[in-house]
């Protein structure tokens, strides 16, 4: 129990690596533990050996020996015991972000301020509106274009009380420029 010889004309029996085991005396092969689960002792005879990964971490391989933080923009809000395995960390939604490692719940993903934005699932930080648009909510996944005769030259812009005209002897016909083109 707990070892395996790995090879059929061997009679030695090598015990289990980390994140394996054997309930079966004279196995020639020891079993991984399944994906959401680590091991991280040798010899190990049952799969009960195997534990869950806690909050915050995962095991996305069977046989692994230990399980990993989720990083940040992630989280892991599988409970050990809750017969569900923490395969793969979820990821916080777009409009949001987390710098948080090992995060426990979604409660930790942050929307993005106002005057950013992110359109990508998993981010650690958002984005300042670039020149030309402005955020004047939370959460956006991209921000609002200046409309046709304004522009805005400064990124980060949170209103469109930051919405400028374009001056005379210029124009704007398109939305979301960062500064009037002249007349001819």
């Amino acid at each position: 129990l707990g070892t395996a010889t790995n090879n059929e004309a061997s009679t030695v029996c090598d015990p289990c690596a980390p994140g394996s085991y054997s309930s079966i005396e004279g196995a020639l092969q020891c079993k991984l533990c399944p994906a959401g689960t680590a091991l991280d002792k040798t010899g190990s005879e049952t799969i009960n050996d195997c534990a869950d990964c806690p909050l915050g971490s995962v095991a996305e391989n069977a046989g692994s020996a230990v399980c990993s933080l989720c990083g940040p923009g992630s989280y892991s809000d599988v409970a050990p015991g809750s017969g569900i395995l923490a395969e793969n960390c979820k990821l916080c939604p777009a409009g949001s972000f987390s710098a948080v490692e090992g995060a426990t719940s979604a409660s930790v993903c942050t929307l993005c301020a106002v005057g950013t934005f992110n359109n990508e699932d998993g981010q650690v930080d958002c984005l300042l509106c670039p020149a030309g648009t402005y955020g004047d909510e939370e959460g956006l996944l991209e921000c609002k274009a200046a409309p046709a005769g304004y522009f805005l030259p400064d990124e980060g812009a949170t209103s469109s009380v930051n919405l400028q005209p374009c001056p005379l002897g210029t124009y704007s016909d398109v939305e979301g420029l960062a500064e009037c083109l002249n007349c001819v």
